[in-house]
């Protein structure tokens, strides 16, 4: 099994944790801004907190029954289903993609820790031990989208190698 495959089915792995987190958000998010807003949200469209309602809430939302102002609106247990799975497919293929992008081919890789949030993976390139540890930070955009970022720490024969440094030996194994 390559690197890339190794990597995807350790995420895979972690489908129902991703799951989890998408839909512990939404409903945190939700209860936040019910508080503040009330259960109708008619004031949240005026306010900073737009984008997140517009694009976390929102599409987990059940179908109005009218389209009074001032109806009721509450979350939808089916929606967040789908959506949580489509979030979690997102994650999983572009933090395979990324992790796989940064360390390249490295043998024998194996997967010596992997959570929701992080992971370590080890291995051989180039007859040099290989350690790359990342945790997925969550942030917003402006627009209120949730997105993650991916910053790595490798490690070469146990030493911080700069990301040039890891560039040049993943090449060279190449």
């Amino acid at each position: 099994m390559n690197t890339t495959d190794t990597i995807t089915a350790a995420l895979e792995a972690r489908r129902a944790d991703l799951e989890a987190s998408y839909d512990r958000t939404v409903r945190s998010t939700f209860d936040r801004l019910a508080e503040r807003f009330g259960k109708t949200f008619d004031r949240v469209y005026n306010t900073h907190q737009a984008p997140t309602f517009k694009n976390l809430v929102e599409p987990n939302l059940a179908a109005r029954k009218t389209d009074r102002v001032g109806e009721i609106r509450e979350l939808d247990d089916a929606r967040i289903a789908r959506n949580a799975s489509a979030y979690a497919t997102f994650v999983i293929q572009a933090w395979g993609e990324k992790i796989a992008q940064k360390m390249g081919e490295v043998e024998s890789a194996v997967v010596s820790s992997l959570d929701t949030w992080s992971f370590k993976i080890v291995g051989q390139v180039n007859g040099h031990t290989v350690r790359i540890e990342q945790r997925m930070i969550v942030n917003f955009s402006t627009k209120g989208t949730p997105f993650n970022q991916f910053p790595a720490r490798v490690y070469v024969d146990g030493k911080a190698t700069t990301a040039a440094a890891w560039k040049a030996l993943s090449q060279v194994a190449a």
